[in-house]
């Protein structure tokens, strides 16, 4: 899959959601509009800056983890074949 590709298929995603979540919302039990009392409340002003910030969070983290792990998995085979290379010796 291409870039551009990737690129078009999370904008329809992103205003599909937002269209689910406008129409169907309240009826899901997501109306996170109304203000709360208790203490663990967030401080998003709303649900409108609320989503786009968890919209463009998610793949920005999901790619820092997928560079994290190949990282990861390269230093622990490199550590495995230098270990195995010692032993020989």
């Amino acid at each position: 899959m291409s870039g551009l590709t990737f690129l078009a298929y999370y904008i329809i995603g992103y205003f599909i959601t937002l269209l689910v979540l406008i129409m169907w919302g309240k009826k899901l039990g997501l109306d996170y509009d109304v203000e709360q009392t208790y203490a663990n409340y967030d401080n998003w002003g709303s649900n409108a800056s609320a989503y786009p910030g968890i919209s463009f969070a998610w793949p920005v983290l999901a790619i820092v983890g997928v560079i994290t792990s190949i990282w990861m998995g390269l230093s622990f085979l490199t550590f495995c074949l230098l270990e195995l290379r010692n032993r020989e010796r």
